[in-house]
């Protein structure tokens, strides 16, 4: 392995339903299977601890393969966050 080097993965998109009925979207980035980590959300439901764990379902709406998946994540939380203000 050559230090330094970002491995590549995945970034993915989750939708959550919560208690109110409510839809929120998640983004999450991988280096392993996106349904490797789907079944870890899919396992937090109902435990309040995380995030996705706040919600009754979820559901994977979509993912793409990354180069640098940490980083592609971040591009789009901050372009979110300059577009919607959130």
């Amino acid at each position: 392995m050559v230090w330094g080097r970002k491995k590549s993965g995945s970034v993915y998109f989750l939708r959550s339903t919560r208690a109110n009925g409510a839809k929120q979207t998640y983004t999450g980035s991988t280096i392993r299977k996106v349904s490797t980590r789907l079944g870890e959300h899919k396992m937090s439901i109902g435990t309040k601890k995380s995030w996705v764990g706040r919600g009754t379902s979820v559901r994977l709406i979509g993912s793409f393969p990354s180069k640098n998946p940490r980083k592609a994540e971040a591009t789009i939380k901050r372009r979110r966050r300059e577009r919607f203000g959130y």
